[in-house]
């Protein structure tokens, strides 16, 4: 008992939904025939001689039909309404509707045409005979259809529609008594081939070259975007590009390369350049970037203050700045903000390693002193020993005999020699050579 209940509560439920949508949506009763309007409409019925045209906000509005007339003027539809009694075609009223003035369901006098069965089939438009309720005959092509055969039926070519070899063309209009097959490029066609051999939509291979259809299959990066001469034009496609000279459009704008140093980046197609992509700095990671001059900097910023521009420490405290002028300053409080130029005045000390020069600081010339025991320690290295009775020379700088080493004074510039005692020729020892 109680689930018989509750289904007819349910039923209630939904009835009184449809009711409420229907109230909303607004109903409608085609006929053809004003008179086959109903003689009542929720619960309100029309007196003697009237008919139900019109209703609004609960309240039925009622008209005495047969005092309507259709427009005196010819309307054109392609519009179907399903009417209550027959209709096919011709003006036709909704008894239900509402135009805010009586009679409230005439449409404001403009009534609804209803199109022809026979017109839609024709692809042609319904003309509706003026003066006169479900009368009609048919009128032009619809937009997009042609009647090229002149028969005054069948608009049988429609625009658009495929023709030709391969069905690659489309029509667009007559070319005579049939249709006019067109490929791409041609006035009016939405084909999307190409014919640049010439031979013709209907013709040999027809539409043969279709637009943005892969060319020349290296890497599928090509396709056809029109003709050049006979043949297809096969270009790149879209943001890819040609970048060595051959024809595979290899380079994608944009897409992941690396540069001649190992950097990651991307492609700027139209340049075909591998431009380094740019890194955000942080800490413990090491970072790679490519700057030529014209682009900038590797750190590039500006301080609008008066702190220092940059300050680093090390593990031990150190700290080395650079502060707002430039200036190097280091942990010791020191600074360099110049670099380092030659200098000028006079020799204060000649700093010598001690084995064949000696000095030290003066004002003015410099004097040096040679190390006679180094010095003749090398002499005789170079030749002289216990039982050698001569200095060996390098026979370019110095000659000798059995006891004289001599200077070639041509390239030395003075003639010295050396005796077999280790001497020098006219003098005692090495120091008063200086």
């Amino acid at each position: 008992m109680i689930k018989m209940e509750k289904t007819i509560k349910f039923g209630v439920y939904v009835f009184i939904f449809i009711l409420s949508l229907q109230l909303v949506l607004g109903a409608s009763y085609w006929v053809a025939d004003p008179t086959n309007c109903p003689a009542s409409y929720q619960s309100q019925t029309c007196g003697t001689g009237t008919e139900v045209c019109g209703y609004n906000s609960g309240t039925t509005f009622c008209y005495n039909m047969t005092s309507i007339t259709a427009p005196s003027s010819a309307a054109t539809s392609n519009t179907d309404y399903t009417c209550e009694d027959t209709c096919d075609g011709g003006y036709v009223v909704d008894c239900y509707a509402y135009d805010g003035s009586s009679p409230h369901c005439d449409n404001s006098a403009a009534f609804w045409c209803d199109s022809n069965s026979t017109c839609v089939g024709w692809d042609r438009d319904t003309n509706c005979t003026p003066s006169v309720f479900g009368t009609a005959d048919c009128g032009d092509c619809n937009t997009g259809y042609n009647d090229c055969d002149a028969d005054g039926g069948d608009c049988e070519i429609h625009n658009t529609d495929a023709c030709g070899i391969s069905s690659q063309g489309t029509y667009y209009g007559c070319d005579g008594a049939i249709g006019d097959c067109t490929c791409k490029g041609d006035v009016g066609s939405t084909s999307n081939y190409y014919d640049c051999d010439g031979s013709g939509a209907t013709a040999g291979d027809g539409c043969e070259i279709q637009y943005q259809g892969t060319c020349n299959d290296v890497g599928g990066n090509m396709w056809y975007t029109g003709c050049d001469g006979a043949s297809g034009d096969c270009e790149c496609k879209t943001n890819y590009y040609n970048c060595t000279n051959l024809t595979s459009c290899e380079v994608l704008d944009g897409s992941a390369c690396t540069t001649g140093g190992g950097i990651t980046g991307e492609w700027d197609g139209p340049t075909c350049t591998c431009t380094a992509s740019k890194s955000y700095f942080e800490t413990g990671t090491f970072v790679q970037y490519l700057v030529n001059i014209a682009d900038g900097a590797m750190l590039w910023f500006q301080n609008l203050g008066t702190g220092d521009l940059i300050n680093a420490s090390n593990s031990a405290g150190d700290t080395y700045r650079v502060n707002n002028s430039g200036c190097v300053i280091y942990p010791d409080g020191s600074g360099q903000c110049t670099a380092s130029v030659a200098g000028s005045g006079d020799i204060t000390a000649v700093n010598t390693n001690g084995d064949y020069l000696t000095g030290g600081a003066t004002t003015g010339d410099v004097s040096l002193l040679f190390n006679e025991t180094a010095l003749n320690a090398t002499i005789d290295a170079r030749g002289v020993g216990s039982s050698d009775t001569h200095v060996a020379g390098d026979g370019t700088y110095l000659t000798n005999d059995s006891t004289t080493m001599t200077f070639n004074t041509t390239l030395a510039g003075t003639s010295l020699s050396v005796n077999s005692s280790d001497y020098w020729d006219g003098y005692n020892i090495i120091s008063e050579l200086i």
